[in-house]
């Protein structure tokens, strides 16, 4: 690096303040309000997941009230049980990411 009368001048000194010298990176966590919405995300999906795990439960009970017939309705059941583990592993990584204060 060059000063102003053109000698050479170390890596990190410098005639500006803040300029060429260690830990004057801005933060990169957000100090301004969270939104309400981005707050309430995993909670909003825990919540849709137990929905989901209710629906399929109660769908799984009546297919087998209705069996043999009823039974076709297992498939509507397994598909509401798998979006209940898939919202559920959603709002766990969500959580996560929400707690990393990185």
């Amino acid at each position: 690096m060059m000063s102003r009368s053109g000698g050479r001048v170390p890596a990190g000194i410098s005639g500006q303040a803040g300029r060429g010298t260690v830990g004057t990176a801005p933060p990169t966590t957000p100090d301004g309000p969270v939104d309400l919405a981005v707050a309430l995300l995993s909670p909003v999906l825990w919540c849709v997941a137990v929905g989901y795990l209710v629906l399929g439960l109660a769908l799984v009970w009546v297919s087998f009230v209705l069996a043999p017939w009823g039974l076709l309705m297992l498939v509507l059941a397994f598909g509401a049980l798998f979006a209940a583990a898939l919202c559920a592993f959603l709002a766990t990584g969500i959580a996560e990411l929400e707690s990393d204060p990185a």
